[in-house]
């Protein structure tokens, strides 16, 4: 849910990531997943992961 996403967001990456910095995620099951880019939420930078085999 949203709540505990923006909670893990701010206590594990301090709220945000440095120009130069990046964020690595591996997916291991196929599916579609739906993000929101925490920081700019409320500008409408929203998207979706499509994971095939």
């Amino acid at each position: 849910d949203y709540a505990s996403s923006e909670s893990a967001w701010w206590s594990d990456f301090g709220g945000r990531l440095e120009n130069g910095d990046r964020f690595d995620h591996t997916f291991t099951v196929p599916g579609t997943y739906e993000y929101v880019c925490i920081p700019h939420r409320k500008a409408g930078m929203f998207g979706t992961v499509v994971v095939e085999e």
